[in-house]
């Protein structure tokens, strides 16, 4: 489950944050988009092209970057996530975002947050169309919504 969503620039200014989910971090999205941001600068001056995850016992925080415009996108969630399709995600939330404010980002002029917020239903329908419950989960949703009788199988299958 997906419980919050950070972009910001990598200097730590927030851009748009969203939470979705009462069991995500609940701590100020400024706060969490500087300690993000000191945390990518950190391995970058060791060497690192960047952070891509951050594990703890139960959350799992997922980034990618755009190096064009010096944006950071993390997603917050619980362990039990497919971290492909959240990879996969993320990517398409940061083209959507720089699709929808690349003039805006060109710019060096500060941005206020409020610009952001209207792309809110860019990431709703974004969020809608993908799924990124791990695999086990949607092969038991699966297997729940089928049924088989004895009849359904074939006399070999019933051996």
């Amino acid at each position: 489950m997906l419980n919050n969503l950070y972009i910001f620039h990598s200097s730590g200014k927030l851009l748009f944050s969203k939470n979705w989910d009462a069991e995500g971090i609940q701590e100020d999205p400024v706060l969490i988009s500087g300690f993000l941001s000191a945390v990518w600068m950190f391995a970058q001056k060791v060497g690192s092209k960047g952070v891509r995850s951050i594990q703890t016992e139960n959350k799992l925080l997922v980034g990618i970057s755009s190096p064009t415009y010096d944006l950071l996108f993390v997603l917050e969630a619980n362990q039990k996530v497919d971290v492909t399709g959240v990879k996969a995600l993320l990517s398409r939330i940061r083209q959507s975002f720089i699709q929808k404010f690349r003039k805006m980002l060109k710019e060096d002029s500060i941005i206020s947050t409020d610009a952001f917020e209207g792309w809110s239903a860019n990431l709703d329908n974004i969020m809608d169309e993908v799924d990124v419950a791990p695999v086990e989960s949607r092969m038991k949703e699966l297997v729940k919504g089928l049924s088989f009788t004895d009849e359904d199988l074939t006399d070999e299958e019933q051996k």
